[in-house]
């Protein structure tokens, strides 16, 4: 069954963007303050659960699809349609992604700044990879969807065992050619700086003898940032009711552990070092 058109983003398509045709704006005289903040709140709130009803129907017609299909024989197949899922899931909340430089065609471990839930999506809407992520994102709406739906690798920080599971499915997933995602950070920030990285991803690396690639995380409003106590879903509506949101992702020079004498904390040290430049520069 083919999703409706008006729906999906080809991959060589242009991006599908909200329509605010028919939205009055008034000037501050025309009307009190706060009735203007009313109408600005209402506008976004129509347009968040436009959004959000457009995915659910993409969602289930991609579910329909994948049972009557021939489903993907190998890993860079699943990985491939995967990208092209999530680039469907950014079109559709006004997500806009742009890249700066480039991902390598070999299998590689991708590590970016954490700011909010929206650049594992937009990042494996980019790149065929897999993402490493923390267990209780399964069971948010719409994003734990997403990423159950891409194959994404749950790690449960309170059993022992969980960690070596992922790690050794990571491992056969770079094995397979594709890409392994991971935000050592651990947690999310409002962009402005990078907090020390974990070293697991980068000992990943330092075993498979994989290319690391850093990606520095922009995006174009503090608001984005999803931080501290805020809750999901009104961050998720506020998000999703802006006129568009953009991410930048700007793909820094592979790091190749065995052109360096680093051990994995010193090799994690070396990609946050790189993008904190990036980002400072920016």
């Amino acid at each position: 069954m083919r999703a409706s058109a008006s729906l999906l983003r080809r991959r060589h398509g242009t991006s599908t963007q909200a329509s605010h045709a028919g939205r009055t704006v008034y000037g501050m005289n025309d009307l009190p303050h706060t009735n203007l903040i009313a109408s600005e709140t209402g506008t976004s709130l129509r347009t968040a659960l436009r959004r959000l009803s457009r995915s659910g129907l993409f969602a289930l017609e991609a579910k329909i699809a994948a049972e009557v299909r021939e489903p993907p024989r190998t890993p860079r197949e699943r990985a491939h349609a995967g990208s092209w899922f999530l680039e469907n899931v950014c079109a559709l909340h006004g997500i806009q992604v742009d890249v700066v430089g480039r991902f390598p065609d070999e299998p590689s471990v991708v590590v970016a700044n954490h700011v909010s839930y929206v650049e594992p999506l937009a990042i494996l809407a980019k790149t065929r990879g897999v993402a490493i992520a923390k267990h209780e994102l399964r069971a948010w709406p719409v994003v734990g969807d997403a990423m159950r739906a891409v194959g994404t690798l749950f790690v449960d920080r309170s059993d022992p065992h969980s960690g070596a599971r992922v790690l050794r499915e990571a491992m056969r997933t770079l094995g397979d050619g594709v890409n392994v995602l991971v935000f050592p950070e651990g947690t999310t920030t409002r962009g402005q700086h990078v907090l020390p990285f974990r070293r697991g991803a980068f000992g990943l690396a330092r075993t498979t003898r994989t290319p690391i690639v850093p990606v520095a995380v922009t995006v174009d409003h503090p608001d984005v940032a999803w931080v501290d106590d805020d809750a999901f879903l009104p961050h998720y509506l506020r998000l999703t009711g802006r006129a568009a949101t953009r991410v930048t992702l700007t793909v820094l020079p592979p790091i190749v552990p065995s052109q360096h004498d680093h051990d994995a904390a010193g090799l994690a040290e070396l990609a946050r070092r790189q993008i904190a430049a990036e980002l400072t520069a920016a």
